[in-house]
């Protein structure tokens, strides 16, 4: 197993951009509870917080999905040294209007702008994976790594905004999340030899989008019923543990379920599988919907959270293999668009379910809200499986193309030394 990632993070270049990748990638987890934390404690309205909390969401997934758009175009290099700046600004003046001197209202706009100005790191990463890997099961082991790293984040950042939040100042989680998005996005800039090679001319005449590509909208569907199950189970957690007594236990078993996901995912991403990438994905989203199913029935805090492991070391592995799929179903001139496209259907079902949860679980309990994610997880295998026979029709070769030929021959011009170029100029046909 640790053989498989110390040969993934051996690829030239990997350690650098996975790192800066997680360094970028920390303020989507800040932002949400930030957002949440500073408006409720400021203003007193829960509503007001949970507004905004989803309007971020939202409009980041649309943003997300046009910048990435954008990247496969013209290079990540221009969103990645512009959009930081913007997204920050605007996150400063955020805060401001919450807490004076701006006026409330201007906080609607200005959360919308630091949301679309955020780049989906994930994604951008994962594209660096998809053309450095030398083989496909280094390919498959790198997006491993990188739902490992996500989860980390996950598990980690929450409990660090309502630490920083609660003991230093209201706005640090959000102040913080600026600052490393800046320092994530401008250190992953500046490595030029893993950025993905641009398509301007055959974007700009096929005039298509990743989501036209056939069995990328399955893919999309897939991830909205995992974001479901993950906004209601994370909803349902918080009532459970709060209604038992135990409401300081809800992180504990959030981070057992992350932390189930981080065992899986490292087992599942270092194994090399004899069934395709559909039946994969299949496999793990069937699994899922069943491991998850005892979670309905729970009647105490330490079952809940044996389930939450259990049932957590499903989840990387299912977002291992959607990944992958999708990476192998979009051409690469629309490879990070299409890898986004999958992460606004998380971020979207995980909206739908977080506010469903909440609704179910004032209506009909906890008990519901269990069920609610249950519902996400079917849909999710449901997708899957009815997706099989189109994924596996237009599944491109497992082969990972392009693939990077690390040479150091001399650039014209430069006095023959052998000096690194962009991944773009070192790509083998």
């Amino acid at each position: 197993m640790i053989s498989t990632y110390r040969q993934a993070l051996a690829v030239p270049g990997a350690p650098a951009f996975t790192l800066a990748g997680f360094v970028a990638r920390l303020p989507l987890a800040l932002n949400g509870l930030g957002i949440v934390l500073l408006v409720s404690i400021t203003t007193g309205s829960y509503a007001l917080a949970g507004a905004l909390s989803a309007v971020y969401a939202l409009v980041a997934a649309i943003g997300g999905i046009l910048s990435s758009r954008w990247a496969d175009v013209h290079g990540q290099r221009p969103i990645l040294r512009v959009f930081p700046l913007i997204s920050g600004i605007a996150m400063v003046g955020f805060v401001t209007s919450i807490m004076g001197p701006l006026p409330q209202w201007a906080a609607w706009p200005l959360v919308a702008v630091t949301a679309a100005t955020q780049p989906t790191i994930g994604s951008y990463v994962r594209a660096r994976w998809a053309v450095t890997a030398p083989s496909p099961q280094i390919r498959r082991a790198g997006f491993a790594w990188e739902s490992i790293v996500d989860e980390f984040i996950f598990a980690v950042a929450p409990l660090v905004a309502a630490t920083t939040a609660v003991s230093l100042w209201t706005p640090t989680p959000l102040v913080l999340s600026a600052v490393l998005l800046f320092v994530g996005c401008t250190w992953l800039a500046r490595q030029h030899r893993t950025e993905p090679p641009t398509h301007p001319r055959e974007s700009h005449r096929s005039g298509s989008s990743a989501i036209t590509q056939p069995g990328v909208l399955l893919c999309v569907a897939v991830g909205a019923g995992l974001g479901t199950l993950f906004g209601a189970f994370d909803v349902a957690t918080v009532a459970f543990t709060r209604d038992a007594g135990w409401p300081g236990a809800a992180g504990i078993v959030l981070g057992l379920w992350a932390g189930g996901s981080f065992v899986g995912g490292l087992y599942f991403g270092s194994r090399r599988w004899s069934i395709g990438l559909a039946s994969q994905l299949r496999g793990t989203a069937a699994l899922l919907s069943i491991v998850i199913v005892p979670a309905i029935f729970v009647n105490s805090v330490p079952w809940l959270a044996v389930v939450a492991f259990v049932a957590g070391m499903t989840i990387a592995p299912t977002l291992i293999s959607l990944f992958s799929v999708t990476e192998r179903l979009v051409p690469p001139r629309l490879l990070t668009e299409g890898l986004t496209w999958v992460n606004a259907g998380l971020a979207t079902g995980f909206a739908a379910g977080s506010a469903l949860g909440g609704i179910v679980i004032d209506a009909f309990g906890t008990h519901m809200a269990f069920a609610l994610a249950w519902v996400g997880a079917l849909l999710s295998a449901g997708c899957a499986l009815v997706g099989a026979s189109t994924v596996r029709t237009h599944l491109r070769s497992e082969e990972p193309e392009p693939a990077v030929a690390w040479v150091d021959d001399p650039i014209p011009g430069a006095g023959g030394a052998p000096t690194p170029t962009d991944a773009r100029d070192r790509l083998a046909p």
